[in-house]
C-alpha cells in the first residue's frame, strides 16, 4: 500500500514537472515565434529598400547615358562648327586676296 501512495505521488509529481515543462517551451515557442515575425518583417523592409535602390540605380544609368549621348552629339556640334570657321577664313582670306587684286 505504501508502494501505491508512493507510486501515486511520483507520478503526480512527473505529471506537474511534464505540465510546467509544457508551460515553459509553450512560452518559448510563442517568443520564438514573435522574434521570427521580427525578422521576417525586417527581411520584408531591406527586400523593399534594395528594390528602391535599384529602381534609383537603373535611373541613374539611363541619366549617365543619356549625358553620355548628349556629350558625344555637342562633341559632333563643336566640330562641325570649327570645320565651318575654318571654310569660312579660308573663303575670307580668297575674297580679300581677289579684292587686293582688283584694287
Amino acid at each position: 500500500k505504501e508502494n501505491e501512495v508512493l507510486k501515486t505521488e511520483l507520478l503526480r509529481a512527473k505529471g506537474s514537472a511534464l505540465r510546467e515543462a509544457s508551460e515553459k517551451y509553450c512560452v518559448e515557442i510563442e517568443e520564438l515565434k514573435a522574434q521570427l515575425e521580427r525578422e521576417i518583417q525586417a527581411v520584408v523592409k531591406w527586400k523593399q529598400k534594395a528594390k528602391s535602390a535599384e529602381g534609383n540605380l537603373k535611373e541613374m544609368e539611363e541619366s549617365v547615358s543619356s549625358s553620355r549621348k548628349e556629350k558625344s552629339s555637342m562633341s559632333k556640334e563643336i566640330a562641325a562648327a570649327s570645320r565651318l570657321r575654318r571654310q569660312v577664313r579660308t573663303l575670307v582670306q580668297s575674297n580679300e586676296e581677289k579684292c587686293s587684286e582688283v584694287m
